[in-house]
């Protein structure tokens, strides 16, 4: 019985979503397919349900950036009309406004889990190596990490995952340090841990120009400081 609900899920999927290219992550030999991992790594996620081994692809985004949710289905031909409304609750009454799609297929998940996508993946993310070859494929997956989880108007990348700004930081040869944001929830006590490393203006410039299509509101081009260059 269990086995038949993870199944009958997967085919509810692919009923609505008839035109989906489930095997597009396959390989991620374009600047788009390594955009779109970069988005995913930074707002998407991969659940499993154990009892059938179903696959689930999720991703939301609040309202200031729905337009790229948009722009992901239909890069992978999926059906726009079911991505649905969703609410954050804020502090007191206030509510946050924003979009969610979650697509049940093995196909496309495993591929996903290939390049190094997870669920529950802040802490533990590591840079998918293997599936990044030329520098542009890779500036542009680093480029949609930047616009996920980067502070406009700078080059600070932010994660949870320190081992994950630490390979960043090798690859392209940044000299910045990674430094470490403590922040204690006064709600519940809790001591919260991330990390930043910035990436520098001619590195976060060299993104912009690689791939056009990022998210407007974090194309700021940045003035690089005398005498710093980086490593190519």
């Amino acid at each position: 019985m269990t086995r038949e609900k993870g199944v009958s899920r997967i085919i509810r999927s692919n009923a609505a979503h008839p035109n989906l290219k489930e095997e597009i992550f396959n390989v991620i030999d374009t600047k788009e397919n390594a955009y779109w991992l970069g988005f995913l790594y930074s707002d998407g996620g991969i659940s499993i349900d154990k009892r059938n081994k179903a696959k689930r692809l999720d991703f939301d985004l609040k309202k200031e950036d729905v337009g790229v949710i948009e722009r992901f289905v239909d890069h992978i031909h999926g059906n726009k009309n079911k991505i649905r409304l969703r609410k954050w609750k804020l502090k007191g009454d206030q509510i946050s406004l924003g979009k969610s799609i979650y697509l049940w297929n093995n196909r496309l998940c495993n591929d996903l889990l290939k390049h190094g996508l997870m669920f529950r993946k802040s802490k533990i993310i590591e840079y998918p190596e293997k599936s990044q070859k030329s520098r542009e494929i890779n500036l542009a997956f680093l480029l949609e990490c930047f616009d996920g989880d980067g502070k406009e108007g700078t080059s600070c990348l932010t994660c949870g995952s320190k081992k994950f700004l630490y390979q960043i930081k090798k690859k392209f040869n940044i000299p910045n340090k990674i430094g470490i944001n403590i922040r204690k929830d006064k709600k519940n006590g809790k001591t919260y841990k991330n990390y930043e490393l910035y990436l520098g203006a001619e590195l976060f410039n060299e993104m912009l120009d690689n791939y056009k299509y990022s998210l407007p509101r974090k194309r700021i081009r940045l003035k690089p400081r005398k005498g710093m260059s980086i490593i190519k």
